[in-house]
């Protein structure tokens, strides 16, 4: 059977996470979307397992919080914005009187430790959160805009009933009034929207290729030659609102200062678009290391833009869900298979569910992410080479492949092309199944390892209580309560090792039922009964597990002492995260 050359698109994933490449897999109808978005789950999976807890874990809730605090600070100036019941609660509410008492002494809006330490204060929050996550679509129009001011041939798009699959594509409930898109287009405009854009990023990678296989080696002679600071210059000429510092969005949240509360939402939107979009570029890594550079250049035209839209439409996905990025409006869905990619098309409900269509809002963000990604790596290879470079005999890109062939790696031991690694400088998010059998019994064994030693050396048990003490967890605790917070930490262990037995099981049943078929599917073709509810099965059973590790990091975080300084417990024995961190990232390694 054919093989065919789909380029499709893993849309459906679990949150927070900077994508990472599990393999190297180069099957085209790997990439259907079905198949890729099991595959993020996985690598979400290991990459937890593997790299920086507390990024890990605090890398979503910066999003949410710095997100409510903006509508905080927007529905105390903007009331109309509010929907008319929440309206009535917040004016009637003791945290109207509070808010604007602490206006009244402070000239500012409270912070969100403040907020945090405050029970009034918390309470609304709290609800007002709820309400920003929460709601249910219109059960006549569903997940439609209901002021879209033209007519369409496309229905009411999402389902009637609330969804979660849904609710990821389309704004909705609080979160709609408050946001809301930034335009509305009609259907020839939205066509027109979707094509022009694509044509741009695909006019910009045909020009990056051109230059690169004629002056590669000159680019990177070039490139390499220059300092840091230098590079950090040519980076902010090519793309001047590129972010300066590493880890968004976690890093500003950290250090929004009280005196930026003045900023409206649409103010902030505006100034963090390029990073909510593009979330791995920033100045300090690029310009540090340059190496990231070219990897991000050579992987970028290994690949077209098409091969690697479904790793560009992750990087907004948080983002668009907490209403922290603008997008624009038309009730058609945007088909993703290689044979319709990038065309509207009706709203199907097994459509958006398997990943084949997504909405407007959420495409035309992929393709404005793209648009800017290339119109940045275009302008960085125009300024370094000059526009002069055509006078010159052509140097090949002998030096850039060579660089490729040995990942990227420096004497620091980087390598781009690592199955943990960031997905912008390795091969795009790809899945193979067996690949994945081994990963999970690599996991396991790493599990009992650590279970078996747990078991038979007292030593190793010791040692794990000792790290507890002095942490957030045991802080003001009974001797009862104290008992019970240890036998917490211990069970982890027997959690994890369980989990990962179940993971691997359901994995290998998964992998039985797929077998090989992955490599002869035709593009559009739908998926075999049983080959679809594998894959459903195999999703939802990462889905928990993933969870489940989320829920692990977080006991053994707040049962260190090493991060006791990174949260504060409420008086309802909740965890927060202290928003004084922000004192401590500025000399922190991890961000």
């Amino acid at each position: 059977m054919h093989t065919s050359s789909a380029s499709k698109m893993m849309w459906r994933t679990c949150t927070a996470q900077q994508p990472i490449c599990l393999s190297s897999f180069h099957s085209p109808a790997a990439r259907d979307p079905r198949l890729q978005k099991a595959g993020l789950h996985v690598i979400v999976l290991i990459n937890w397992a593997q790299n920086s807890p507390l990024t890990q874990l605090l890398h979503n809730k910066a999003k949410s919080l710095l997100s409510l605090r903006l509508t905080v600070h927007r529905n105390a100036v903007k009331m109309a914005q509010l929907p008319s019941s929440m309206r009535d609660k917040y004016m009637n509410s003791d945290f109207n009187q509070d808010i604007a008492a602490f206006h009244a002494r402070k000239g500012r809006l409270p912070t969100v430790l403040e907020i945090n330490r405050d029970p009034n204060l918390r309470k609304w929050q709290d609800e007002l959160s709820a309400e920003f996550k929460g709601g249910d679509p219109d059960p006549v129009i569903g997940y439609a805009y209901a002021g879209y001011p033209y007519a369409s041939a496309a229905p009411a798009p999402g389902c009637r009933e609330k969804c979660d699959i849904c609710k990821s594509q389309w704004l909705v409930g609080l979160l709609m009034e408050i946001t809301g898109y930034d335009i509305s287009y009609t259907d020839l405009e939205a066509r027109d929207q979707l094509d022009h854009a694509r044509h741009i990023a695909h006019q910009d990678y045909l020009h990056i290729c051109k230059h690169l296989e004629n002056y590669g080696d000159v680019f990177v002679k070039r490139w390499q030659k220059r300092n840091a600071s230098k590079r950090a210059d040519l980076l902010r000429k090519a793309l001047p609102d590129m972010y300066a510092r590493r880890g968004f969005p976690l890093v500003e949240y950290l250090n929004v200062r009280p005196g930026q509360t003045g900023e409206t939402l649409e103010e902030r939107q505006d100034r963090l678009r390029t990073a909510e979009l593009l979330p791995y570029l920033n100045i300090d890594a690029l310009a540090e290391s340059p190496l990231e550079v070219l990897a991000l250049l050579h992987r970028r035209i290994t690949d077209a833009p098409r091969q690697w839209s479904a790793f560009d439409y992750h990087q907004h996905e948080s983002s668009f869900k907490t209403g922290m990025v603008r997008s624009s409006y038309n009730p058609h869905c945007v088909a993703m298979s290689t044979k319709r990619f990038g065309c509207l098309t009706l709203f199907e409900k097994r459509g958006i569910h398997d990943a084949s269509l997504i909405s407007f809002p959420r495409a035309k963000l992929l393709f404005d992410a793209q648009t800017r990604l290339y119109s940045f790596l275009r302008a960085l290879v125009d300024l370094l080479l000059g526009p002069g470079i055509s006078d010159i005999e052509p140097t090949g890109r002998d030096e850039l492949d060579r660089l490729a062939d040995a990942q990227f790696s420096d004497r620091l031991g980087w390598t781009a092309d690592r199955p943990t690694h960031n997905s912008p400088f390795s091969t795009p998010p790809q899945f193979d199944v067996a690949t994945i059998v081994e990963q999970f019994k690599l996991r396991l064994q790493a599990a009992e390892d650590e279970l078996e030693l747990l078991q038979t050396d007292p030593a190793c048990l010791r040692e794990q209580l000792a790290r507890a003490e002095g942490s957030a967890a045991l802080s003001g605790t009974s001797a009862v309560k104290r008992l019970s917070e240890l036998a917490e930490l211990i069970v982890v262990g027997l959690q994890k090792h369980d989990n990962w037995r179940y993971l691997l099981s359901e994995t290998e049943v998964a992998a039985k039922s797929i077998g090989n078929r992955c490599e002869t599917l035709f593009d559009d073709q739908c998926l075999p009964k049983d080959y679809d509810n594998a894959l459903g099965i195999f999703e939802h059973a990462l889905g928990t597990q993933f969870k489940a590790q989320q829920d692990h990091l977080t006991t053994l975080l707040v049962a260190s002492k090493d991060f006791k300084k990174f949260f504060t417990k409420r008086d309802d024995g909740q965890f927060v995260v202290d928003e004084q961190l922000r004192k401590l990232s500025k000399g922190d390694p991890l961000f």
